[in-house]
């Protein structure tokens, strides 16, 4: 190749060593910042049902209950919950519901969704210590104030934490829409 073909192009840029060297430098950037992207939109821990939402610019991961069981237990006994995921309730018709702490030992924020995903009410839900035995315990019960098909269980303190409240919608809370 002559001189005169190596120092131009097409658009008449001379391609050095350098040129090169920081071309590749900042495609390797490029792949590594993709990568990086990829492995943040799964959760460490992937359970058999779970899926993936959106509430504003977050990205979660939820556990589907959708069985009289699964609604029974939610997360009973689960000392944590991986970061950005979730359980979220779903029942066959809106219907006025409520959740209680028995043998859940984290803090739970409970979000009362719309048939539409839209936040009706977040309840911050407090650790209670198990009935002692011999005498009778009453735990703190967290209503909705309207009828409802879902609700969403997150960590404690994660809507306040990403200053998401009432009126902020969840996206995709059906499946396939």
């Amino acid at each position: 190749m002559s001189e005169a073909m190596y120092r131009s192009s097409a658009n008449g840029a001379r391609w050095t060593r350098q040129n090169l060297i920081l071309s590749w430098v900042a495609l390797c950037a490029l792949f590594a910042g993709a990568a990086a992207g990829c492995r943040r939109e799964a959760p460490p821990i992937v359970r058999p049902n779970m899926r993936q939402l959106a509430i504003g610019p977050h990205k979660i991961w939820v556990e589907d209950a959708t069985t009289d069981k699964q609604h029974q237990t939610g997360l009973m006994y689960r000392k944590s919950l991986e970061p950005d995921c979730g359980m979220l309730f779903t029942f066959p018709r809106p219907e006025m519901h409520s959740f209680y702490m028995k043998n859940c030992y984290m803090p739970i924020d409970l979000a009362y969704l719309e048939d539409d995903g839209t936040i009706i009410e977040i309840h911050q839900m407090k650790v209670e210590d198990d009935p002692v035995a011999g005498k009778n315990f009453v735990f703190a019960k967290y209503e909705s104030s309207k009828p409802v098909r879902f609700a969403l269980e997150m960590a404690g303190g994660w809507f306040a934490e990403r200053g998401i409240g009432p009126g902020v919608r969840v996206e995709h809370i059906v499946p396939g829409k």
